[in-house]
């Protein structure tokens, strides 16, 4: 999460230097990224769960 962060704040930094068309579609992708993010750790944590049931 920490490297994830890193990479946001890298890419805020360069972005500052393009246009805001630019900086809206790297926000955009990083929200992408972020809910893929959180779906993948929902979903391994709803597998620990049934395997921890069954």
């Amino acid at each position: 999460m920490a490297r994830f962060v890193a990479l946001l704040l890298a890419g805020l930094l360069i972005n500052a230097t393009l246009g805001a068309a630019t900086t809206i579609a790297f926000v955009l992708l990083c929200a992408l990224v972020a809910t893929c993010l959180v779906t993948m750790q929902r979903a391994r944590q709803m597998q620990a769960e049934d395997a921890g049931q069954v």
